[in-house]
């Protein structure tokens, strides 16, 4: 299936974000929070930068879980000393009934009116029927005062995929086509997290004077998945429960294999036993632990382990190798739910560390 477009108009009908101007009234309409934020950034600029310098606008930002009925008319009433107030509500989906009740107020004496707006009110709306009418009143165009554009989330690889492209452009770097695809297909399912690691590996990855690469790309994904697994196997061998499952999920949810988040809880084992005097017998007869492994490992990884060690003797550290290892036939073809083969891991390994065998 073809990709939609990001540059004409979106699905909703309404030209997209990129393309909003200051209005009296602008409603960023969709569930793409960063197009959202971009957009208000955008909106905020042209509004100071039309601005008298010596008078400038006072920009307020008002939150919705804390309003006041009436507070909405106080922020846009024009000021004697500035130019006209710039006000900001997110999140209208969430909005209580007090602030839609204002907000419908305010749009539909403006659409009655024929003078000049004296404020502009910038609004985000995820979508949803809350707040209906004020949307009704809003892309109705509120008598030539108000306008919508849209926020809709990306859906199709090949759409954030182009985004990508286009983002490195804008830069003056540059990335390959590969490098692009590589990074949607790991981090795609979490817009936010992909646009950061792509402005971060633009900036800071290989040569900045070229494309950035696949390779660069594949390169920061392989260590940042290590990295994953390896909060997950931090946070169980001090028994903290919540911060292990958490970490857990987020690594299966962001493509992290099964196999590397095995392999890391068995290097944060194996780390934890080096610095075990005596090593457990039963745990070198596993063949888990060569003698010829026993050097002591680099000092930060050492501090490390040693801290977590306090925790354990050699009964329960012999229990959570043979967790482990399950763990590790399982994932590797002996479980049809690797996901629960993981959390039965990290469970026990949590228990053990809290001193408990069950």
């Amino acid at each position: 299936m073809a990709a939609k477009s990001s540059t004409s108009k979106s699905g909703s009908g309404f030209p997209p974000w990129h393309r909003a101007k200051p209005a009296p009234v602008v409603l960023l309409l969709g569930k793409q929070r960063v197009f959202a934020d971009r957009a208000l950034h955008s909106l905020r600029q042209a509004v100071l930068s039309q601005a008298n310098p010596a008078d400038p606008p006072e920009v307020s930002e008002l939150d919705p879980a804390h309003y006041a009925k009436g507070y909405l008319a106080q922020l846009l009433s024009p000021s004697l000393f500035g130019g006209a107030p710039v006000v900001v509500v997110r999140g209208l989906e969430n909005a209580p009934a007090e602030l839609l009740e204002d907000l419908v107020s305010y749009v539909s004496a403006l659409s009655q009116s024929s003078a000049g707006a004296e404020a502009f009110l910038f609004l985000t709306h995820a979508g949803g029927v809350k707040g209906k009418k004020l949307q009704d009143l809003c892309k109705g165009g509120a008598g030539g005062h108000a306008a919508v554009f849209s926020c809709d989330e990306l859906r199709w690889p090949e759409e954030k995929q182009r985004f990508i492209i286009s983002e490195a452009q804008a830069t003056g770097r540059g990335i390959e086509p590969a490098a692009a695809s590589a990074l949607v297909d790991a981090l795609g399912e979490e817009f936010e997290e992909l646009l950061a690691v792509a402005d971060q590996l633009l900036t800071t990855a290989g040569d900045l004077s070229k494309p950035l690469t696949a390779a660069e790309v594949d390169s920061y994904l392989r260590g940042r998945i290590e990295a994953t697994g390896f909060q997950v196997a931090d946070a169980a061998v001090v028994g903290d429960v919540t911060a292990a499952l958490s970490s857990l999920r987020h690594a299966l949810a962001t493509g992290v294999p099964a196999v590397l988040i095995v392999a890391a809880m068995a290097t944060k084992l194996r780390q934890m036993l080096k610095l075990f005097a005596p090593v457990p017998s039963a745990v070198l007869d596993t063949g888990w632990l060569e003698k010829s492994d026993l050097n002591a490992p680099p000092p930060r990884v050492a501090k490390q382990a040693q801290a977590a060690l306090q925790r354990w003797d050699s009964q329960r550290l012999g229990q959570a190798v043979r967790a482990t290892a399950q763990a590790d036939l399982q994932v590797k073809g002996g479980s049809r739910d690797a996901a629960y083969a993981l959390e039965a891991m990290v469970l026990q390994v949590c228990r053990l560390a809290s001193g408990r065998s069950r």
